[in-house]
């Protein structure tokens, strides 16, 4: 799909789907939602003023005031909106970790989460929208605020042992992804006395350091400095800054779920209560909850859906095992700086992350897709919810089916014409084995 809207908001092929007028159009719609100052921004990609300057013309010609920030990383700006009262919401240019050729467009609500508004929308019911534009007296204006980051990083310090960070003589690699990171990592750590080698820091926005996903495969030359620059630690962002995964001192990237369950001890020795993650998380995360005493809730996949429930739960921590991590004393949304600045501290205090993971449990874990059009996903997830009956299952999000030895996942994703299908187990070969088994029979039933 060349165009997606969903827990992302809207993302698509720059000029490919994704053009100025269907920016132009989102800016109206987010102007009569907010109906008063709206903060904008966008990342490093190329294309970031040419879409951020449509959104701004939209917003103006339905009468809102355009606060331009530049170009931030998201928690930054996230941070912004929720702490200035008199903007009403915002708006955030950026396609995230999406290869360079896409740009897209997400909502903040005035608290600095993100605004469902357009995730519940298709991109068909985006373009119909009759957006109410004002008389010529009444356009809105823009005006340009600089400073921003200051107050940002003043917060991020304050949630923790800068003390602590600052004696500990810590050497870290900074893989920025040529994206927002830079604008902030290095004055953190600068803070914090930590020396860094630095990776991929352009602020050209081609983003051609590597494929932008924080993939293992991406991770292999931040692995290779980490230990050639003898860093204690790597961490690599990606392109708008709100999710990052880390590397240990021998050059192996460090699980997503082992890093979510380091964060989760951590919580949870300054004070026990609840940890947000989905239901396609290893057991990893539960494991390391239960025994530091706190209590984990399942929620369905997305990072709005984690945000909304650390909110209804009062967690104390949410996270995703891509990296996206909420800290909900800091701030309600995922905040990729602020891990890594916890990160740090839980090396200051702990030692190497490397020796701290090996104490966490091991899952095998698998993951698979089977294109599936959207017209057949719910009647996918009823199959599979008959299959399962009699089973101990969990139907937050898809149906997961628990065995003696491991679980497996079917969930319909909520950006792209796919099904997904998760495997988890004790032992390799089993977790192999019912993955390819619900491949197979997600891609038998579709085309039955």
């Amino acid at each position: 799909m060349k165009v997606s809207s969903g827990s992302s908001g809207v993302r698509g092929i720059v000029n490919n789907g994704l053009d100025v007028e269907l920016a132009l159009q989102i800016g109206k719609i987010a102007g009569e939602r907010y109906s008063g100052p709206v903060a904008l921004a966008h990342d490093t990609r190329i294309s970031g003023e040419t879409f951020k300057s449509a959104v701004a013309a939209g917003l103006m010609a339905v009468g809102c005031e355009v606060v331009d920030l530049g170009s931030l990383p998201t928690p930054v700006f996230q941070y912004y909106v929720r702490t200035h009262d008199y903007i009403v919401g915002g708006v955030m240019v950026t396609a995230s970790h999406n290869p360079p050729e896409f740009n897209g467009v997400k909502l903040i609500s005035s608290d600095g989460s993100e605004d469902p508004f357009l995730m519940d929308d298709s991109v068909e019911s985006i373009i119909d929208t009759d957006a109410r534009q004002v008389s010529w007296e009444r356009i809105g204006e823009m005006r340009q605020v600089d400073g921003c980051i200051e107050g940002y990083i003043d917060a991020v310090l304050s949630d923790v042992d800068v003390k602590a960070i600052s004696e500990a003589g810590l050497k870290i690699c900074v893989d920025c992804a040529n994206g927002s990171a830079f604008l902030v990592v290095p004055e953190i750590l600068h803070r914090l006395n930590v020396r860094m080698v630095t990776m991929n820091g352009s602020s050209l926005g081609e983003l051609t350091g590597h494929d932008s996903e924080l993939t293992s495969k991406n991770l292999e030359n931040l692995g290779y400095m980490v230990v050639h620059s003898e860093c204690d630690l790597g961490v690599a962002f990606d392109v708008d800054a709100d999710r990052c995964l880390f590397v240990s001192s021998n050059g192996e990237m460090v699980p997503g779920d082992k890093s979510l369950a380091l964060f989760a001890r951590s919580a949870l020795s300054r004070r026990k209560g609840k940890v947000v993650t989905t239901v396609a998380s290893p057991s990893s995360v539960e494991d390391e909850v239960n025994a530091s005493g706190g209590i984990l809730k399942y929620v369905a996949v997305g990072a709005p859906n984690i945000v909304k429930k650390v909110v209804d739960y009062d967690a104390i921590l949410g996270g995703e095992v891509n990296g996206g991590v909420v800290f909900p004393e800091h701030q309600l949304c995922r905040d990729a700086p602020m891990a890594l600045v916890r990160m740090l501290e839980i090396i200051a205090k702990g030692g190497p992350i490397s020796d701290q993971i090996s104490t966490i449990n091991t899952y095998s874990f698998r993951n698979a897709s089977v294109p599936c059009p959207d017209s057949r996903k719910g009647d996918v997830e009823m199959h599979f919810k008959d299959v399962a009956h009699g089973m101990q299952t969990d139907t937050t999000d898809g149906v997961k089916m628990y065995f003696d030895d491991g679980w497996v996942l079917l969930r319909a994703s909520a950006t792209d014409s796919l099904f997904r299908i998760y495997s988890q187990s004790t032992d390799p070969a089993v977790a192999d084995r019912r993955l390819a088994e619900y491949v197979d029979a997600v891609t038998g039933y579709l085309s039955s």
